[in-house]
């Protein structure tokens, strides 16, 4: 799903579809996308409880203070099932995010 920019619909749809096949160790792939909180909450609330998801890659896309909260809060509310891996390569960080860390 790298770059297909699909809508909050189109993540809900897909993220259902494949925590239903209930396949363990999943990657799932959606880096160079713009994402919203919905977005990121509409893909990852099916996979609550189950260990389906392995991987999340948000390479390239773009994330603010916000959004960054917002995931590592649906992550750990995931508990046990939650990600073994999240890849953030390259992406954009805003520049409110860059002054916290350098602050």
């Amino acid at each position: 799903l790298a770059g297909c920019n699909l809508h909050t619909s189109g993540f809900e749809n897909i993220s259902r579809t494949i925590a239903a096949r209930n396949i363990p160790g999943f990657c799932l792939d959606v880096s160079e996308n713009s994402l919203k909180e919905s977005s990121i909450q509409t893909l990852l609330r099916p996979f609550q409880n189950t260990n389906v998801l392995h991987t999340l890659d948000l390479t390239g896309c773009k994330l603010n203070a916000s959004l960054i909260n917002f995931l590592f809060s649906v992550i750990k509310d995931m508990g046990d099932f939650g990600l073994d891996t999240l890849i953030l390569n390259q992406a954009k960080l805003d520049s409110l995010m860059m002054n916290q860390k350098t602050g």
